[in-house]
């Protein structure tokens, strides 16, 4: 346990050096005090995450939906990735013409995702 503890004081040491900043603001989490990386981050060493500080139900519902249109994205590629499997391995041409479809499918939601997220964070940029 503590020398848990001092490998993450000495990770916490590297960042700093590496020009993150200490804040105020503790890990909800584990209560670890958050490093802010050069990129304007939040991060949890102790957890391995990063941390978004909102400050209004405004920024908690833009950071929701943000975080929900990529899930969404990650679904979509983990399913285009199975069908590909399964495309490969296929050979009955009904099949073949089923997974195709459902390819085409996924295809078109994936790019109307991105269509999203492109308009979406140019309105977050915005304000």
């Amino acid at each position: 346990m503590k020398e848990n503890k001092n490998i993450l004081i000495k990770e916490m040491a590297k960042m700093l050096k590496q020009g993150a900043t200490l804040t105020q603001f503790t890990c909800p989490e584990c209560g670890t005090p958050l490093l802010k990386a050069k990129t304007g981050n939040y991060i949890c060493l102790k957890c391995r995450k990063q941390v978004y500080i909102v400050k209004d139900e405004e920024d908690e519902r833009k950071i929701l939906y943000s975080f929900a249109l990529n899930k969404l994205e990650d679904s979509i590629i983990n399913k285009l990735n199975q069908l590909t499997l399964r495309l490969s391995n296929e050979d009955d041409i009904e099949e073949l013409g089923k997974i195709a479809r459902t390819v085409t499918i996924f295809l078109e939601s994936l790019e109307k995702v991105n269509k999203i997220k492109s308009v979406w964070n140019k309105y977050i940029q915005k304000k």
